[in-house]
Formats: structure tokens, C-alpha cells, sequence
């Protein structure tokens, strides 16, 4: 939770802040907001490939704003022990890698069996992940301090935004940032390398993800794309 010191216990609006995916889970809201000790260097070349350098969730509340930035499930302080994560990491790599670095390679390889999990429970990973966020949202209208509530996030933290704000009637502003596309769009060779947290079971049969993202109308909306993005069209 961040708030700017000079707000007191003044009401300030409020954003839940939703970090990314990136292949990387050994850091969760490190990767968009500093603690006391700073980004790690593994954060730090994050930040400078997706974020400019920047950790935005701070800089959203030197500007007034309320933010909760929550580890999901998996990610940062809740990511899986190493012992239960898979073994294995090429050994003919260029250069050794640093412990958050073998962590991200076995859970590359660890986030189906997630999901496998979800599915025998009875949910998806893309339905713990949305009710995680719900919680979240609602816990920050929750706060005295706190007025309207908006989501926002980039990559992974997009979606994350895009299924909090049609899930939330209650979300007053949603910005998806780098990762909104079509499902006939994602069929042409771009589905292996999404995570399964854009594949809410059934989703398809009922609409695609524009009309998700669409459906909180008119409430504002900011969709942000990549004209060079790599793995969305």
C-alpha cells in the first residue's frame, strides 16, 4: 500500500496496481513499486525493458493517489517453494544464472501444473487470479481514506485489469496497457506463449476479449497497444 505522507488520513482516490507476468515470478510488486531496499538487478533490467526505469506504482501516489499493489498468486511473496517447483536448468548457458533467475526458468515450466490444479479444484487460473484482484479492489473501497477506485496494468497486469474491471461494477476506471488482442487473432501462432491466465474456460463461447474489456461502458477506459509487440496483434 502506498500513499503520499503529506495525504495524512485524507480521502485520496484509489488505483489497484497490477503487476505484470514477463516470464518473471521470483518478484511480484517489486517489479512496478520499490520497498526500503530498492529493485533487485534481476527488477532492474525488468523495469528498463517494460517500464522505462520506472516504478509506477509510486509515482501514481506522489501524484495523490492511493495505490495496493498485491502479489497474485504464484508471484513474489507467494511463489512455490523451490523443491515442489520442476528441476532442470540448461547447463550450457552463456553466463551462470542468479537464483531468481533458475526460479523463473522451473516456473515457466511449473504454471501448468497451476493451472492443472485450478481445474481439478473446480476453478481456472484465470478465475483464482480475478477473484484474488476482486479482493483486492474491494478491500481498497473499503478504506476510510479512500474514494473512487480505478485498475490498471501492463502485459499480464493488463489482463489482470481487463477481467478486474468487467468483473467489477464497482471499478470507476480501467487502463489495459500492451495486451488486449482478438481470439481469431491469437489463434495464428501467438497461443503457446500467453499465459494461462488469458484462457478463462468457456470465455470464447460467449464473447471475445474486446466486448470483455468493453463491457464496463461507458465508464472510462484506456486501452494502450504495442504497434511492435511480439507476442499480441
Amino acid at each position: 500500500m502506498l500513499r503520499p505522507r503529506r495525504a495524512a488520513d485524507g480521502v485520496l482516490p484509489g488505483v489497484v496496481a497490477l503487476h505484470c507476468h514477463a516470464g518473471m515470478k521470483w518478484a511480484g510488486k517489486e517489479k512496478i513499486a520499490d520497498g526500503p531496499e530498492g529493485p533487485s538487478p534481476e527488477v532492474a533490467r525488468l523495469r528498463a525493458t517494460l517500464y522505462d526505469g520506472r516504478a509506477w506504482a509510486a509515482e501514481l501516489a506522489l501524484r495523490g493517489f492511493t495505490v495496493l499493489v498485491p502479489d497474485v498468486l504464484g508471484w513474489g511473496s507467494r511463489r512455490f517453494p523451490a523443491a515442489d517447483m520442476p528441476d532442470g536448468v540448461p547447463d550450457d548457458l552463456d553466463a551462470p544464472l542468479s537464483e531468481a533467475d533458475r526460479y523463473d526458468v522451473a516456473a515457466a515450466r511449473h504454471e501448468h501444473v497451476l493451472a492443472k490444479y485450478c481445474t481439478v479444484l473446480g476453478t481456472s487460473y484465470a478465475g483464482v487470479v480475478a477473484g484474488e484482484d476482486l479482493a483486492a479492489a474491494a478491500y481498497l473501497r473499503s478504506r476510510p481514506d479512500v474514494g473512487a477506485v480505478g485498475c490498471a496494468g501492463l502485459s499480464g497486469g493488463g489482463l489482470r485489469a481487463a477481467l478486474l474491471g468487467a468483473f467489477d461494477p464497482d471499478v470507476e476506471a480501467v487502463a489495459v496497457v500492451a495486451m488486449i488482442s482478438s481470439y481469431r487473432d491469437l489463434l495464428d501462432g501467438f497461443v503457446a506463449r500467453h499465459t494461462w491466465m488469458l484462457y478463462p474456460p468457456g470465455l470464447s463461447r460467449l464473447c471475445d476479449l474486446p466486448d470483455l474489456v468493453a463491457s464496463g461502458a461507458p465508464r472510462p477506459l484506456l486501452v494502450w497497444y504495442g504497434e511492435r509487440d511480439e507476442i499480441c496483434r
